[in-house]
C-alpha cells in the first residue's frame, strides 16, 4: 500500500500528540512516504529513514532569496509569508508536487488544511480526527480560527475518518451528522516506559506533581494551580513540574498571586528523560475538559507514575480503574485526589500496577494495523465508486 503523508503536522509542531501519532504512523509503515523538506519536530527527525534528510526550518530562511545575506532579509522573508498566505513554503509545495505526481494510493494529510482537495485526481483520502475541542468550546478561539470550518469540510469529503476514542467518534457524529459507518475508531499506543525492577533516572530532584503539554484555556491548568496551592503550602518540599512551553509573563504573576511561585517550576525535557520525569513524580495530573484521547495518561502508565484525571472526555475510556479522577471544577475533589497519593503509599503502589496492567493494551503497533486495515477499506470504497463524485457528499 502506497501512503502519502503531508507536511502539517511535522511544520506546526516542535513536539506533540498530534506529530508523535504520524511519526509512530511512518514507522510502521516503511512503504509509506511523507512530502516534508524543512521542519524542527523531534519526533520525526529520530526516525532512521529521515536522519539527515530534513532540513531545519532556519535552513529555509537562509536559502531564500538565492541564499544572500542582507540587512532586513528576516523582515523580507516574513513579508513573503505572508503575502503569499503560507508558513513554510517549500513545504506546502513539496506537498503538492507529491500529490500532482499520483504515485499514492490513498493519501492522509496530517492536520486540517484543505489545500490539497483540487490535486488528488479522483485518489481516496483517509482524515484522522483527533478531538472535537473547537467545535465543543468555541469560546476558547477567535473566530478567525480556521481549524473548525476546515475540519468540517474535509470530515464531509474524506473517504475514511479515523477517530482516535469512541468519544471522539460520538462528537463528530453528533456534531458533524456524519454518518458512524465511514468513522473507525483506532487507538493510540505509547512507547515511553521504564523497567519495572529498577528506579527510573531522576531529572528534577525532591518530591513534585508532575503536569505535560500546553496549558490553553480547555487544559484547565490555572484551575488546577489553584486548587493544589493548600498543599503546596501544607508541604514545602512538595512542587509542580511543568513541561511545554515557558511560562509567560502572565501566568508567573498569577502564580505570584496565589503565593505558589516557589513552588511551580518549568523544565523543557528530551523525550530521553521524560520517562525519568514520570518515573519519579508522586503522580501525573491531568486536567483537560476534553482530550481526544491523552497519549501522556499511557506515557505515565508506562513510566509506574499513578495518574490523576479529569472526570470528563474519553479519560475513562482510556484509563478504566488505573487512575483516580475528580470533578474537574471541584478544587477540593482534585486537591483529595492527590492528598491520597501522598498520604497513602500502598494507595499510589496499588495505581502503578494497574496503570502498568492497562497500558499493555495500548500499543503503536496495533494503531498501524488497525490504519492500514482503514486504507484498504479507502482504497475499496474508492475503487468501487469511480464514477461517484466524492466532492458531493453532505
Amino acid at each position: 500500500m502506497k501512503v502519502l503523508f503531508d507536511h502539517q503536522a511535522f511544520q506546526m509542531q516542535h513536539v506533540g500528540g498530534v506529530s508523535r501519532y504520524f511519526t509512530a504512523l511512518l514507522e510502521g509503515i516503511p512503504s509509506a512516504s511523507l512530502s516534508l523538506k524543512y521542519t524542527d519536530n523531534i519526533h520525526v527527525k529520530a526516525l532512521d529513514r529521515f536522519k539527515g534528510t530534513l532540513q531545519s526550518r532556519d535552513a529555509e530562511f537562509a536559502d531564500f532569496a538565492f541564499g544572500l545575506d542582507f540587512r532586513g532579509k528576516r523582515r523580507l522573508y516574513r513579508s513573503w509569508n505572508r503575502l503569499r498566505g503560507r508558513v513554510v513554503d517549500a513545504n506546502l509545495d513539496a506537498s503538492i508536487k507529491a500529490l500532482k505526481s499520483g504515485d499514492y494510493e490513498v493519501f492522509h494529510p496530517t492536520y486540517y488544511d484543505p489545500y490539497f482537495l483540487p490535486y488528488l485526481g479522483g485518489k481516496p483520502f483517509v482524515l484522522t480526527i483527533h478531538d472535537m475541542i473547537h467545535e465543543l468550546f468555541p469560546e476558547f478561539f477567535s473566530l478567525s480560527e480556521p481549524t473548525g470550518r476546515n475540519k468540517r469540510l474535509l470530515a464531509e469529503r474524506a473517504d475514511r475518518i479515523i477517530a482516535v476514542s469512541e468519544r471522539t467518534k460520538q462528537d463528530i457524529v453528533e456534531i458533524f451528522g456524519i454518518p458512524d459507518s465511514r468513522i473507525d475508531v483506532i487507538y493510540h499506543g505509547s512507547d515511553l516506559k521504564t523497567a519495572f525492577d529498577r528506579p527510573a533516572p531522576r531529572v528534577v530532584e525532591g518530591r513534585y506533581i508532575l503536569y505535560t503539554g500546553t496549558r490553553t484555556a480547555y487544559k484547565n491548568f490555572h484551575f488546577m494551580v489553584a486548587a493544589l496551592a493548600p498543599l503546596f503550602r501544607e508541604n514545602p518540599d512538595l512542587s509542580l513540574v511543568c513541561t511545554g512551553p515557558d511560562f509567560s509573563s502572565e501566568e508567573v504573576t498569577y502564580f505570584q498571586e496565589i503565593g505558589v511561585l516557589q513552588a511551580v517550576k518549568h523544565r523543557f525535557v528530551r523525550d530521553s528523560e521524560l520517562a525519568g520525569l514520570y518515573g519519579n513524580a508522586m503522580c501525573f495530573v491531568f486536567p483537560s475538559y476534553y482530550e481526544g484521547f491523552g497519549i501522556p495518561i499511557l506515557e505515565a502508565f508506562g513510566c509506574g507514575c499513578p495518574v490523576v484525571l479529569s472526570d470528563a472526555s474519553c479519560f475513562r475510556e482510556v484509563a478504566d480503574d488505573a487512575a483516580l479522577y475528580f470533578e474537574p471544577k471541584s478544587g477540593g475533589s482534585l486537591r483529595q485526589s492527590v492528598r491520597s497519593l501522598l498520604d497513602d503509599a500502598k494507595l499510589a503502589a496499588e495505581m502503578v500496577g494497574k496503570g502498568r496492567e492497562r497500558a499493555r493494551k495500548f500499543c503503536w503497533s496495533s494503531t498501524v494495523e488497525g490504519t492500514m486495515r482503514v486504507y484498504d477499506k479507502a482504497v475499496g470504497d474508492g475503487a468501487g465508486n469511480k464514477t461517484g463524485d466524492r466532492a458531493a457528499r453532505p
